[in-house]
C-alpha cells in the first residue's frame, strides 16, 4: 500500500499547508510563481515535505515557469520532478503531467481547445496517473448580476442578461439588451455536431440549435440552425457563415490592485443609465488619484480625466475620471471588478435595460468565421427556455433552448472551465487517477468506474484556505 498526497492552487499560501508524510506528493499547479523569488520560495517549501517522490506541474498563474522554459524550470526546481507535457515512471507509478488549460484571459500555459488536442494526444496509453491543471468544460451564460454561470446549473426563475429575439425597430434600434428569466430546463440524450470557429472556440450543439449570424456589413443578422451553417472548410471565406462575439467572458478580479480600483469606484464613484451608462468617480488631485489612474492604466482600462466643473483645466481642483468604453466594456468592468455599491445600483435598476434600449450593434467586435462542422456524438444535453427566447452563451448571442453538452459531470459546479479534448483523451487512456485543480469551487472526487477524478484545490473561490489535502491510498 502506498500513500499519495495531492494539492493544487495554493497561490502563495503554501507555507500555511501541512503536508503529511507520503510515498508520492503531487502538486497540480497555480503556486502563483510569477517571479524568480516566488520560484525559489516554493522550491524551499517543497524541500520541507517528507515524501519519497515529489512531482509538480505549473498552472495558468505560474507565469515565471512559462517565461523561463522547461529546461530552466527543471534546473531551478531541485526539490521535485517538474513535468511539462511529459511522462515519467517513479515509485512504481507511470505518470504524465501538463500545465496547460483552455484559453481564458490569455494567462500562462493556455491554448484554444482544438490546439490542446495536439498535447493531449501525446498522453501515453500506459499512463496510470494523469496530472493536469484543468478539467472538462462547460458553456456559460450571463446572469443579471453580471456573473457567467454554467448552463447546467441554472434554475427556473434565475435572471439573465439577454437581448431581443427580433429587431424592435429595423431602422434604428435593432436588437437591444433585455432582462430575461429562465422558465424551462430539461435534459435530453441527442446526437450533436461539433462546430469549430476561426478563433479556436468550439460548441457541441444539435442540428436545430439557432445561431444569430452576421450578413453583410454591420449587424444585418438573422437566425440560422446548425444544419444551415456553412463552414469555411467546405465553402471558403467569402461564402461561409460569420458570427460576432458581443461579450467577453470574465471572472472576478481578486488581486490587490483590482480591489483598490473597486474601492475608489465604490467610495467616490457614480453610474448613470443615460448616455450609454456613464460611469466614473470624482477625486481631488492627490496621491490617491495618481495611484488609481496608474492602476487603471496598468489594467488596460481607458478613462478620461477632466475638471468636474467643465473643461480640462488643471486649475480646477476636483477631477472627474470617466470610464471610456462601450456598454459591453462597462458590463465587464462591473462584473469582474464588482464595486458593490455601483453593482447594487445596476441591480436595483432592473428595468433600465429595457427602458434605455442599449443596442447590440456597433461594438467593433471582429468577425468570426464558422471554420468546420462535423457530426460528433450522441450525449446528454440541456435545453434552456427564457422569457426573451434568447441568452448569451460564452459571449455569443444565441436562441433559447440551446442544447449544449453537459460535459462537466465530473465536477458539476458553477463557473467551471476546462478542456473537451482532454476529456476525450482520458476516455481513451483510462488512467487510474486524473488529478487536477484550477476550479477552486470544484474541490472533490468523482469516479466513472474506470478513472477516479480529484479536484485538489486547497483554496475556495475567495482564495481562502478551506479545503484539506487529498490523501489517496493505493
Amino acid at each position: 500500500m502506498k500513500k499519495i498526497v495531492v494539492i493544487a492552487d495554493t497561490h502563495r499560501q503554501h507555507w500555511n499547508i501541512k503536508v503529511p508524510n507520503c510515498d508520492l506528493f503531487i502538486f497540480c499547479g497555480d503556486a502563483e510563481i510569477n517571479g524568480l523569488l516566488p520560484l525559489h520560495d516554493f522550491n524551499d517549501w517543497l524541500g520541507t515535505i517528507k515524501a519519497t517522490h515529489k512531482i509538480m506541474v505549473g498552472g495558468n498563474h505560474d507565469s515565471e515557469l512559462e517565461r523561463i522554459g522547461k529546461k530552466e524550470c527543471k534546473r531551478l526546481l531541485t526539490n521535485c520532478i517538474y513535468l511539462e507535457n511529459e511522462f515519467v515512471e517513479v515509485g512504481g507509478f507511470k505518470i504524465w503531467g501538463s500545465p496547460y488549460s483552455p484559453m481564458f484571459n490569455a494567462w500562462s500555459f493556455m491554448r484554444y481547445d482544438n490546439s490542446l488536442k495536439e498535447i493531449w494526444d501525446t498522453i501515453p496509453l500506459e499512463t496510470e496517473i494523469l496530472i493536469t491543471h484543468c478539467t472538462i468544460p462547460s458553456y456559460k451564460t450571463l446572469t443579471y448580476d453580471l456573473r457567467w454561470k454554467q448552463l447546467g446549473n441554472l434554475k427556473v426563475g434565475d435572471e439573465l442578461l439577454a437581448f431581443d429575439e427580433h429587431p424592435i425597430n429595423k431602422s434604428s434600434c435593432g436588437r437591444c439588451y433585455r432582462k430575461s428569466v429562465v422558465n424551462h430546463i430539461s435534459f435530453h440524450n441527442m446526437p450533436t455536431f461539433l462546430v469549430t470557429l476561426s478563433n479556436g472556440e468550439q460548441f457541441e450543439v444539435t442540428e436545430n440549435h439557432l445561431w444569430l449570424v452576421t450578413q453583410g456589413k454591420g449587424w444585418n443578422n438573422k437566425w440560422l440552425t446548425t444544419k444551415q451553417l456553412k463552414s469555411r472548410k467546405k465553402y471558403g471565406s467569402r461564402v461561409c457563415t460569420k458570427l460576432k462575439k458581443v461579450l467577453d467572458v470574465w471572472e472576478d478580479k481578486t488581486d490587490w490592485n483590482s480591489g483598490y480600483i473597486a474601492g475608489i469606484f465604490d467610495g467616490e464613484g457614480f453610474i448613470s443609465p443615460a448616455w450609454n451608462y456613464d460611469m466614473g468617480f470624482a477625486q481631488n488631485p492627490n496621491i490617491v488619484l495618481e495611484k488609481v489612474i496608474q492602476h487603471l492604466t496598468d489594467a488596460g482600462l481607458k478613462v478620461a480625466n477632466y475638471s468636474k466643473h467643465g473643461g480640462y483645466s488643471p486649475r480646477q481642483n476636483c477631477r472627474s475620471v470617466n470610464f471610456r468604453g462601450s456598454f459591453p466594456d462597462k458590463l465587464k468592468f462591473l462584473g469582474s471588478y464588482r464595486p458593490y455599491r455601483l453593482l447594487e445600483k445596476f441591480m436595483e435598476d432592473k428595468y433600465l435595460i429595457d427602458k434605455f434600449n442599449y443596442r447590440l450593434q456597433g461594438f467593433n467586435k471582429n468577425v468570426i468565421y464558422v471554420d468546420n462542422i462535423e457530426e460528433y456524438k450522441k450525449q446528454e444535453i440541456v435545453s434552456i427556455g427564457t422569457t426573451t427566447k434568447t441568452l448569451f452563451v460564452n459571449g455569443y448571442p444565441m436562441h433559447n433552448c440551446p442544447p449544449f453538452g453537459i460535459l462537466d459531470q465530473v465536477l458539476p459546479r458553477d463557473d467551471s472551465q476546462g478542456s473537451r479534448t482532454l476529456k476525450d483523451r482520458v476516455k481513451d487512456v483510462h488512467p487510474y487517477l486524473h488529478l487536477f485543480g484550477h476550479i477552486h469551487e470544484g474541490f472533490g472526487q468523482y469516479t466513472d468506474g474506470k478513472t477516479d477524478y480529484y479536484n485538489c484545490s486547497v483554496l475556495d473561490e475567495q482564495y481562502k484556505l478551506t479545503n484539506p489535502v487529498i490523501e489517496i491510498i493505493i
